[in-house]
């Protein structure tokens, strides 16, 4: 082969702007219920998601619509593109990030050519931590990739990078570092975009051997970074925070929208709202089924009156086996409105 003929092959081999081939997709039959109207908003069935050690318990989702994202007909052949864990029986070596994809947001698959999970503490070249929990998936249109975040135990928060959703590269360490007693140990970020190279993340704080204290908001040019600090929040009202949330920056109201597990609760969700970021208006409760948790939301772009939202629950599920495990549901965009 020529000189000529070789570097034109390793140019098209490497081609980021290539089309990716459509990944197989599998047959899904329709949603097993109906979805509420009003509220409360939880649903009677958990979602079919397949996990690594073969429970199919999860929690902590964090799902990106691809269609809302410009993507017609998905990414690669799949709507929803979904970080999570499984964690069965609150089992903690067993909390690692993993990607599932799905088309109706209910029954879910590990796509064609990946190995769950992105990170396990036992085998991660830097070999810290015990797990990997508090995942948050994102897609950054600016550099045509998804990034999945997620918590390494008493640690900090690391990340993965992939433009494919199938070959993963990980950075350890974007944001924080615990010492016991003397900082504090960030839990369940969120992020979003608020524009070309502006990037906002909420995180909790779990510092000095206590629970959640807080919350503090970070500014970055890049997905990965680098993080500044940008502000604290310490409460709601009647002295609950926030605790594993989901945030979206609403275009037409130019508010953040949030939906959180609020300390306290016994497993309860809210709706808030926010101008800044920092200071918080939150709603009654919308999800009062007992033991929900981390919820995550997206707008719907065929219908933006209504958010698709999933979210967690240590409970029984519809056959009475008591676990952890994440159901699919909506929320009406009124129930944010009415904080307004």
């Amino acid at each position: 082969m020529s000189l000529l003929a070789l570097l034109t092959a390793k140019s098209a081999a490497v081609d980021p702007l290539a089309p990716l081939a459509p990944l197989p997709v599998y047959p899904e039959q329709a949603l097993p219920y109906t979805l509420p109207t009003e509220a409360p908003y939880q649903v009677p069935i958990t979602m079919i998601t397949p996990t690594y050690d073969g429970s199919g318990s999860t929690v902590h989702p964090s799902v990106v619509d691809m269609v809302a994202e410009g993507f017609e007909g998905g990414f690669r052949g799949w709507r929803y593109w979904m970080g999570i864990t499984p964690y069965n029986k609150s089992s903690l070596g067993l909390e690692n990030p993993s990607i599932l994809v799905s088309n109706n947001g209910f029954h879910w698959h590990v796509p064609d050519g990946l190995t769950n999970p992105l990170d396990d503490p036992r085998t991660s070249p830097d070999k810290g931590g015990a797990y990997n929990s508090d995942t948050e998936l994102v897609w950054d249109p600016d550099k045509k990739r998804f990034v999945l975040y997620w918590r390494r135990a008493a640690e900090m928060l690391h990340a993965a990078e992939s433009t494919d959703g199938i070959h993963w590269k990980r950075t350890f360490g974007i944001l924080g570092s615990y010492t016991a007693g003397t900082t504090s140990d960030y839990v369940s970020p969120a992020i979003i975009r608020d524009g070309p190279g502006q990037w906002r993340m909420w995180v909790g704080e779990k510092g000095q051997g206590t629970w959640s204290t807080g919350q503090t908001m970070w500014t970055a040019p890049d997905a990965m970074g680098p993080w500044t600090f940008a502000g604290r929040r310490s409460t709601t009202s009647g002295n609950q925070y926030y605790w594993h949330y989901d945030m979206l920056w609403d275009e037409e109201t130019k508010m953040y929208f949030t939906i959180s597990s609020v300390s306290g609760s016994g497993g309860i969700i809210h709706v808030g709202v926010s101008a800044d970021g920092l200071t918080w208006k939150t709603g009654a409760s919308i999800i009062t089924e007992k033991g929900s948790y981390r919820p995550t939301m997206v707008r719907r772009p065929e219908d933006p009156d209504w958010y698709d939202v999933w979210y967690s629950i240590q409970g029984p599920n519809e056959h009475g086996v008591s676990n952890w495990w994440t159901k699919r549901t909506q929320v009406p965009r009124s129930e944010w409105l009415k904080l307004l």
